[in-house]
């Protein structure tokens, strides 16, 4: 009744229980965890890196630009305020301009998205942040939602190219270009960048190889995450 912050009454070993702090530890023990995660994570960089390196290797790409519009359809999602969505809600995630790709604006009513005309997208796609502190961040929509007018969405004309690999080959494109310094990256700026993709010998886009490479970087960000954890952990770790 006196104070909101009701963790400080209960006990240490409550609170690991709890899940609220870990079992704290001793420095050797410290030590012989983040030796074996390191050991780990050398491994898993160093198969990383062959694999990567002998894909780049026999991959031919050819360099095609975002306004093709034979090949894609750029354009800015919808606007939908807070508001709107707060007093229609539903089950269908709306995505605005966050740095995570699992960060939802909220969640609205289908009846009420037809009554304002918002489209709702149906297709796999890809999204690049135009607005915000997260500019330039790409990300992969494989379910129905809805996206704000601070994304820009990139969908593909073609079944030969794969909207997994594009949202790498895009972010390359972004970081290449330092649209992640910038203020704004709407639509038009988006059409301006070009994107390397895999061809065959006779030409045609290489959708196996796509596929591959997006495997292998899938595998190397998630190599990223662990030394991002394995970060976190050496910085909170209680030592005794």
């Amino acid at each position: 009744n006196d104070r909101w912050d009701v963790t400080r009454f209960w006990s240490d070993e409550e609170l690991v229980k709890l899940g609220e702090k870990e079992s704290p530890i001793d420095r050797g023990a410290f030590i012989d965890d983040a030796h074996q995660t390191l050991e780990q994570i050398s491994e898993e960089l160093e198969t990383a890196r062959l694999e990567l390196g002998a894909l780049t290797l026999t991959t031919q790409v050819r360099s095609v630009p975002l306004n093709d519009t034979g090949t894609f359809r750029v354009r800015a999602g919808e606007r939908i305020t807070t508001s709107q969505i707060r007093a229609a809600p539903g089950n269908i995630p709306v995505y605005s301009c966050f740095r995570d790709a699992r960060i939802v604006k909220g969640y609205v009513d289908e009846t009420t998205l037809k009554k304002l005309k918002i489209p709702i997208e149906v297709n796999p796609l890809v999204t690049v942040n135009a607005n915000g502190a997260s500019v330039g961040k790409v990300f992969v929509r494989n379910e129905r939602c809805v996206l704000t007018d601070d994304v820009i969405a990139v969908e593909v004309l073609r079944d030969d190219i794969d909207p997994e690999f594009l949202a790498i080959a895009l972010r390359a494109a972004v970081a290449r270009g330092g649209f992640l310094y910038e203020a704004k990256l709407f639509a038009a700026r988006v059409r301006e960048l070009e994107v390397e993709i895999p061809v065959t010998q006779d030409s045609k886009y290489d959708l196996q190889q796509q596929r591959l490479i997006s495997a292998a970087v899938k595998r190397f960000d998630d190599i990223r995450q662990q030394m991002t954890e394995l970060g976190t952990w050496s910085k909170t770790a209680r030592i005794i």
